[in-house]
């Protein structure tokens, strides 16, 4: 977490350590980080702090990431921490709460046999079934002129804006008005 002087000079010191996340993901961050601008220890701090630089946008010039940028970056994510906590922490207790009242029963058995099964089912079915798409071209200008005719009159009077759906839904009522008439 950064600290703030109070000073006219901003200081870092490191956070919390961050909880320790697959070698793969870390190697892809800091991979990330060092394709993008930035000083050394502006990428220090992210390494400390598990930031992906990629995902700033830098104030600097020609886009690289200041101190400040990561500096209110770590500021702003901390503010986020702190507002969804109590939310995270209201829930927790709700479960809790719910679990000692008997209320729900957790079970957990493994589905590997289930997952292999589904496998075998669905893999060949999406093999052999044919996929199409049915494309139909219609010339819409008439609809289009005809709603942008009556749009605003539409919106002042009913309240919302006008679609093409009422259109489609007259079109086809007629359509099957036409075909039980027959």
């Amino acid at each position: 977490m950064p600290q703030l002087d109070a000073g006219a000079e901003e200081s870092w010191t490191p956070g919390p350590q961050p909880v320790a996340q697959p070698p793969m993901v870390q190697d892809e961050r800091v991979e990330n980080s060092q394709t993008v601008r930035s000083s050394p220890l502006v990428r220090r701090i992210a390494k400390v702090e598990n930031v992906d630089l990629s995902d700033l946008e830098g104030t600097g010039l020609g886009g690289r990431i200041t101190k400040k940028d990561i500096l209110s970056y770590l500021t702003e994510r901390q503010k986020v921490a702190e507002v969804t906590r109590p939310m995270v922490q209201q829930v927790a207790q709700d479960v809790a709460e719910t679990r000692q009242a008997g209320l729900i029963e957790l079970k957990s058995f493994p589905c590997q046999r289930c997952g292999r099964a589904s496998l075998n089912i669905w893999l060949p079915a999406v093999r052999i079934s044919a996929h199409v798409t049915t494309v139909f071209e219609v010339d819409m200008s008439r609809i289009v002129q005809l709603k942008n005719q009556h749009s605003q009159d539409f919106l002042n009077k009913e309240g919302i804006k006008l679609s093409y759906m009422p259109f489609f839904i007259r079109i086809i009522l007629r359509r099957i008005e036409g075909i039980s008439n027959a």
